[in-house]
């Protein structure tokens, strides 16, 4: 699959990018979120999590904050010889006693964690932990397994699935450090910690776009054509597979287009059951208000839409398609009418920000169609 690295100037070979200027704002925003994605950690320190009562050698639970730092972990209390015992993460999601070796687990995605003293707790003394955590990243919709933990702090299967993405597998007793080591300096990939609204908040200050939207690529192009590493004739350009790689898009290129008002049926007597499709898809999630003028009508976010009279229907945020069904008639010649958002489709968008679902902060550019497949640019060093 080839080397990632990171600048800006393969832009400019492309013909969409013709006009990017170093003065840009797509350039501004490129270089902003590249300086602004930068590791953002957070220490916690004496959480309590347990109370001992002298006989009680094991703990289990979840710590306060997921996204744990390996290696960061270290759980302690007062024994019952009134010394400290202390149990120390390894970095691989085992911990170590000082007293008495390997002692417990636990799992950074979640926090869960499962410890047994060498010696108990003293009665009502706190079982202590203290970690690292990251404070922001990107998680609307992600699988959690890349939720929040990227290369440097994958361990174990989930650093396994990042080799695999990578196409480079772990090599016959390679431990973790020595694995994410390799991963990161074939990938040469930096940390990624903005969560999606402030990368929002940074579209809309530095482009002007108003209130720009994430959205799931797939609800626009769901059959993301071909896999990496297809030859596509150049050595900047590559193409992914949306099961496999895309996950979300920045749109850009355009303002938000506001819907008002628009006329999407004419009621006839005793008539409650209304289908069609919306004039402008496709439409933001959320953003959906039809009404009668008695009875309105709001979409969840997940294509439902209730009524607030107890009518009910769906909406295809990519077609625009409906159903509703009212609560009551409107009554003859009343007017159906709708408000939402739209936005550009893809195959009018110049140029979109892509997050990935296995590395948010690799950032890629949708540059032009091309047969009805999406071109996406390789930011190289």
């Amino acid at each position: 699959m080839g080397r990632f690295r990171y600048t800006f100037d393969v832009l400019t070979n492309r013909k969409t990018f013709r006009d990017l200027k170093e003065s840009s704002p797509l350039r501004k925003l490129l270089e902003t979120i590249r300086t602004e994605l930068s590791q953002r950690e957070t220490t916690i320190e004496d959480e309590q999590i347990g109370t001992g009562d002298g006989t009680q050698k094991r703990f289990r639970g979840t710590l306060a904050h997921p996204g744990i730092k390996p290696g960061s972990l270290v759980i302690h209390a007062v024994v019952t010889d009134d010394t400290t015992e202390t149990l120390t993460d390894n970095g691989d999601g085992t911990l170590t006693s000082d007293k008495d070796g390997i002692s417990g687990t636990i799992d950074y995605n979640d926090g869960d964690f499962d410890v047994t003293f060498n010696l108990a707790p003293k009665a009502t003394e706190e079982v202590y932990a203290d970690y690292t955590y990251f404070t922001e990243f990107v998680s609307y919709g992600l699988n959690r397994t890349y939720e929040a933990r990227f290369i440097q702090y994958a361990c174990g299967d989930d650093l396994d699935k990042w080799g695999e993405t990578l196409d480079l597998p772990r090599n016959s007793g390679e431990t973790d450090p020595d694995y994410r080591t390799r991963l990161l300096t074939e990938l040469r990939d930096f940390t990624a910690c903005l969560t999606a609204d402030a990368i929002k908040d940074a579209v809309e200050g530095i482009t002007g776009v108003n209130r720009p939207d994430i959205v799931e690529i797939h609800t626009l192009a769901p059959d993301w054509p071909l896999e990496w590493g297809e030859n596509v004739g150049s050595e900047h350009v590559t193409w992914c597979n949306w099961d496999d790689l895309v996950d979300f898009l920045v749109v850009l290129a355009g303002t938000a287009i506001y819907i008002d008002d628009e006329v999407i049926d004419t009621a006839i007597e005793g008539q409650t059951h209304f289908e069609g499709n919306l004039d402008h898809p496709p439409v933001k999630k959320n953003s959906l208000f039809i009404t009668d003028g008695v009875e309105i009508f709001t979409d969840d976010g997940n294509g439902n839409l209730n009524g607030d009279k107890e009518g009910s229907g769906t909406i295809n945020y990519d077609t625009g398609a409906y159903v509703l069904d009212f609560n009551s008639p409107p009554g003859e010649g009343v007017q159906i009418l709708a408000d939402y958002i739209s936005f550009e489709k893809l195959e009018d968008i110049a140029s979109a920000v892509v997050l990935t679902k296995f590395a948010p902060a690799r950032c890629l550019i949708v540059t032009e169609n091309v047969g009805g497949y999406y071109d996406l640019v390789r930011l190289v060093e």
